[in-house]
């Protein structure tokens, strides 16, 4: 009898040790399972990361190409007949480098379908107007305008006519872009949140109270044409909210605790903080003409590519956000 309880206390003893060796076991495949997920959606945050960034170098080019052609038609005229050059001709520079990585980011991993499709409409028609601007800044580079007026002329009609394909491309292009944005930097903000990078919240919450406005200016079709139809009251609520959200954004930014905490100086906003004054100040004047209905000149609305610098129209306000941009990107981290 001893012997059968002894042999069942070992059959006892061996089942508990199984019992704990098989859920140890269990356990450390579990905290396995669970280390491996982590680090696969930390690689996939990475390389979800790194072509959206991929995109938003292509972005920023598209603006500094529609700039320079802004500055091209300010000289020399929209109409078919070339204006005779009065002033410096400026040429939009197309970086073949960033068309070369646009093409490669198409491919990356993870699939962006309405930006792939967009940047694969708009690469080939940015490579036929590198072309022709490579050809307009050789002839227009020695500062002689006159040397050959059948070849000025012809470049200009071409000019006119890639830049149609390329407004409707790179306009598609941003609206996917946008969309993009946005939830990219909804995960984003949630993340840096929950790190406590207050500041860096408050930078694109910031942010997106100004493509607030921006989204309703188009959501609306208001341009300097009809600016005065416009709805008012919800401007005047978007510019409340951005307002707020600048306000905030000042005291972090002047909070020298917070400053230490996410490792920046007060001087890393200096440059930007003004350029909040002048969308302010943009967005301001764009509500004013609105409210008093004060319309445009219609001298002014000929010559459309200088109504970004027409203080109170919508394409001021676009031009001062871009110029925002600018400075954001030089301390968003």
């Amino acid at each position: 009898m001893c012997d059968n309880f002894m042999k069942r206390k070992n059959h006892i003893i061996f089942f508990i040790i199984f019992i704990l060796i098989f859920s140890c076991g269990k356990n450390k495949a579990k905290e396995e399972k669970e280390k491996n997920d982590v680090n696969i959606a930390r690689e996939n945050e990475k390389l979800e990361a790194e072509k959206y960034n991929g995109y938003v170098q292509l972005y920023n080019h598209l603006l500094q190409i529609d700039e320079y052609t802004g500055y091209y038609f300010e000289v020399a005229g929209t109409d078919k007949k070339m204006k005779r050059p009065e002033e410096k001709i400026n040429i939009p520079s197309i970086d073949q480098s960033i068309i070369d990585a646009a093409k490669e980011n198409i491919a990356k991993v993870p699939e962006m379908k309405e930006l792939d499709n967009a940047s694969r409409e708009l690469l080939p028609v940015l490579s036929e107007m590198k072309t022709l601007t490579d050809q307009m800044t050789a002839y227009y580079g020695d500062g002689n305008y006159f040397k050959n007026k059948t070849l000025r002329e012809e470049m200009h009609v071409n000019f006119l006519e890639i830049t149609k394909k390329y407004r409707i491309l790179s306009k598609k292009f941003k609206e996917a872009f946008s969309n993009r944005s946005k939830e990219q930097k909804r995960k984003i903000a949630e993340k840096i949140k929950k790190e406590g990078k207050l500041i860096e919240y408050d930078l694109m919450t910031f942010i997106d109270s100004c493509e607030e406005i921006l989204d309703e200016i188009q959501r609306e079709k208001i341009s300097a044409e009809n600016l005065t139809d416009a709805d008012l009251a919800k401007f005047k609520e978007l510019e409340a909210k951005m307002t707020a959200s600048m306000d905030k954004l000042k005291n972090s930014a002047e909070n020298q605790e917070m400053l230490k905490k996410e490792h920046y100086h007060s001087s890393d906003f200096t440059s930007f903080l003004l350029y909040t004054e002048r969308f302010k100040e943009a967005m301001a004047k764009f509500i004013s003409r609105v409210e008093n209905k004060e319309k445009l000149d219609p001298k002014l609305l000929q010559n459309n590519p200088s109504l970004k610098n027409e203080s109170g129209t919508p394409e001021n306000v676009f031009h001062e956000y871009n110029e925002l941009i600018k400075e954001y990107n030089k301390i968003a981290k």
